[in-house]
């Protein structure tokens, strides 16, 4: 029974720490844009501390008061949409370990990821035409969906680029495989030689 790895753990030992520093960082991340609110209604130096914050995210959110949700008259650091990304994705990372269990540290098939993206653009393409409401929520819900589905691609590729599975044996077929994909899937892997004629 010692010989035998038990199958109820699905993070390997050494991805826990990697894991950790995923949920840690995501946790401060999402903490950063819902304190603006808070910090907004202090004093001088906390007010401040908003503002920097608030510019901290203005490069990868547009930051539109009307499209993002309010706390105590004051907006989140991040729009609607990327509120919902964001806590989609913290929400994926909560729920990996109970859910990798597919294929242990393999990404889930392109397929779910490309439905997620087309989910999110059709309710932007919907919303400007005016054929569903452009409120928060449609935004919030595909957002959260796009965000959550984005962590069971992250992670993985986190572990991969740690360098966690050092032993592990490619789990790839070695006939048809171009030497970009052959870096991305085993460090170790060599792209298979051309059989001479």
């Amino acid at each position: 029974m010692s010989g035998k790895k038990s199958k109820i753990c699905t993070i390997k030992i050494g991805h826990q720490w990697v894991y950790g520093a995923i949920l840690f960082s995501t946790l401060l991340w999402c903490l950063l844009f819902i304190s603006v609110p808070f910090l907004a209604c202090g004093g001088p130096f906390s007010r401040k501390i908003a503002g920097i914050i608030t510019l901290f995210f203005a490069p990868i959110c547009h930051q539109s008061a009307e499209r993002s949700f309010h706390l105590m008259n004051h907006p989140f650091a991040v729009c609607a949409r990327c509120t919902g990304i964001y806590g989609g994705f913290l929400a994926g990372v909560l729920l990996y370990p109970a859910l990798n269990k597919w294929k242990k540290d393999a990404t889930p098939s392109r397929g779910i990821l490309i439905g997620a993206i087309l989910l999110s653009g059709l309710e932007i393409l919907l919303s400007r035409i005016s054929l569903i409401p452009a409120g928060p929520l449609p935004r919030v819900l595909t957002g959260f969906i796009l965000g959550s589905v984005m962590a069971f691609y992250v992670i993985p590729t986190v572990f991969e680029l740690a360098k966690i599975q050092k032993g592990a044996k490619p789990k790839i077929n070695s006939e048809n495989i171009s030497p970009k994909q052959a870096f991305w899937n085993e460090s170790k892997l060599l792209p298979p030689k051309a059989e001479s004629v």
